[in-house]
Formats: C-alpha cells, sequence, structure tokens
C-alpha cells in the first residue's frame, strides 16, 4: 500500500496537463512494466568510472555533514549506497558525459536538467525510506532518480510528459535494468500507471469540490493512459475513477457494478483501496447492502474485456455526460 504521505499528496493534485501532450507522449511505445533485476554483484559496466562516483559520493557525505539540512549528522547509508552504484555517466547526453560526476545539474535537453547529486540523496533521504514502500515519481526526466529509489523501495512509479525525455528514459531504464538491481531488489517503471494513479486522484479532488466537469476530464486522462497500455491492473484504476464519476452522478448502480469489475483485475500494488472503500460506503446508502452486493456481483461476473472495451470509448455513457 502507498505510504500515507504519497496518498495525501495524490489526493490534492488537481492540475490538468495539456491533453494534447499527454496524448502525444501515450504514443509511443513507453509502458516500462519492468521487473529489474539483474546478478548479485556489481557488472563490469557498472565498475566503469567508479572511482570517479566514490570521490562524487564522498562529496555528497562531507556537504551533508557540513550543512546539516536533514537534521542528522548523515544522511541514510542506504542512500549514499545506491548513489555510488548507479551510474550517473549513463543518463547523461554524450556531450557531458565527462562532467557526469561532477556535483552540479547538466542539461538533458528540451530545457531540463538532471539534478545535482547531493540534491539527489538529500530529496531521497528525506523521504526516510524503510524498503516497502512504493513510490510515485512525476517528471521522470532522464530516469536518474527512478534508477537511485529502485534500489531503496519496492516499487517506483515514474510518468513523464516530454516524449522525447519518457522514450529516452524507458530505454535507458530497460537497458541498465539487467546490471543495477539484485534479486532481491525489484521495481516496477509504468508511465501509463503513474498518469492513470495521478488523474484518478485529480479525479477524486475534483468531486470533492464540486467541480464534475473538471472530474470528467482527469478520468478522461486516466482513460487514455489505460487504453495505450491495456494492462489490467491500470484499466482497473480506471474502472475505480469511473465508479467514482458514477456516483458523483448519482448513479449507484453503476458504480457498484464497475466496482465488482475492478475487484477482478486489480492487481496487488493497486493504490485505490481507500477509493474503493469510500465508493462502497456511498453505493451501499443509496442501494442498501443487497443492491450493493447484487450489481458488485454482476461486475464480478462479468469477462474480463467488460472491464473497459479499451477500443470504444463511446461505450461509457459516464464519461461522454
Amino acid at each position: 500500500m502507498m505510504n500515507r504521505r504519497l496518498r495525501a499528496s495524490l489526493a490534492q493534485i488537481s492540475a490538468e496537463p495539456d491533453r494534447r501532450c499527454l496524448r502525444r507522449s501515450l504514443l509511443p511505445p513507453l509502458l516500462l512494466a519492468l521487473s529489474l533485476f539483474g546478478p548479485p554483484g556489481m557488472t563490469s559496466a557498472h565498475e566503469f568510472r567508479a572511482d570517479e562516483r566514490q570521490r562524487m559520493v564522498d562529496e555528497i557525505v562531507h556537504i551533508a555533514r557540513s550543512a546539516g539540512e536533514v537534521g542528522r549528522p548523515a544522511l541514510d547509508d542506504r542512500v549514499i549506497a545506491a548513489m555510488a552504484k548507479v551510474p550517473r555517466h549513463e543518463f547523461v547526453p554524450p556531450e557531458h558525459r565527462h562532467a557526469a560526476y561532477r556535483n552540479r545539474p547538466l542539461p538533458i535537453g528540451e530545457g531540463q536538467t538532471i539534478s545535482q547529486p547531493y540534491i539527489v540523496a538529500l530529496m531521497t533521504d528525506l523521504l526516510r525510506l524503510e524498503g516497502g514502500e512504493k513510490v510515485l515519481e512525476i517528471g521522470t526526466g532522464c530516469g536518474y532518480q527512478a534508477a537511485v529509489l529502485s534500489l531503496l523501495v519496492k516499487n517506483v512509479f515514474s510518468v513523464e510528459i516530454i516524449e522525447t525525455l519518457a522514450a529516452e528514459a524507458a530505454q535507458r531504464l530497460q537497458t541498465e535494468a539487467e546490471d543495477l538491481l539484485s534479486q532481491a531488489s525489484r521495481s516496477r517503471f509504468s508511465m501509463y500507471h503513474g498518469t492513470a494513479v495521478v488523474a484518478a486522484f485529480g479525479a477524486a479532488a475534483a468531486i470533492d469540490a464540486g467541480d464534475l466537469e473538471r472530474a470528467r476530464h482527469q478520468v478522461d486522462i486516466a482513460y487514455t493512459a489505460g487504453r495505450a497500455s491495456k494492462d489490467m491492473p491500470i484499466v482497473a484504476i480506471v474502472v475505480v475513477a469511473e465508479a467514482m464519476l458514477a456516483l458523483a452522478y448519482g448513479e449507484a448502480a453503476t458504480a457498484s457494478f464497475r466496482l465488482g469489475l475492478a475487484a477482478r483485475i486489480r492487481g496487488a500494488d493497486d493504490p485505490t483501496d481507500l477509493m474503493v472503500a469510500r465508493i462502497t460506503a456511498g453505493a451501499r446508502e443509496v442501494l442498501g447492502a443487497d443492491g450493493f452486493q447484487e450489481q458488485w456481483s454482476a461486475g464480478w461476473a462479468a469477462s474480463r474485456t467488460e472491464a473497459i472495451d479499451l477500443a470504444d470509448p463511446g461505450r461509457d455513457q459516464v464519461r461522454r455526460r
């Protein structure tokens, strides 16, 4: 289950990215639904420039001790170890690789930068990660932060709206996956998943604010991600978002049916538990326990392809209001 701070942050998200940019970013094959794993030890590829990486880490440790920005005498040893393992030179353009281990940001294209190594370490340390978390990163960039996080938590979900950066990060993380992580450290990078999650919680925030037009737009964004991925756990998030919208329109039976549908295909890492509980309570209040169960069971009994016919967005009458 997502940690509480991340869930609380998601609940406040209501910004609407430009739909044309979003759809453009979803067109290439950017889904990184990976289990990232590799041999237990460091490979020769990652021993390359190891001395420079160690000097970078030593500088980070020194700055952290001097600055005292984390309220402790040093950064978490696990964070330092991750910074020492991820090959930063693989995440910057070739023309800047000579400076990859200097403690400064570097351009990565599209007016964006890879953050200063100390800042990456500091941000990661301030998360106070324990190892079992699921982390959603908004703005993959070059993928460096996601790679660092992947060594520290159970799952990393990352979303990037700039098409070229997303495509490059997808390829880079796929390449690095085999060498970077041990069998015990597996992470999932899913750009579509991140988009669907943010949009679903954005829809929840809009409904709470009484803005159903905005909520419909957020559900559309989630739907675009689900349609692009055709991945059932992502589709389940979309179905839950649609159930929430249906309930907001007073269609408790539709909401109950969709919850049953979603229950059949939800993934183990589905972040919508609280949303499902809220919809369930609302639908039961309208339909009664028996009425809710009848509709929910009908949804559960439906075929997997009935969850959402992603080739036919017109079938969803709630979205077309």
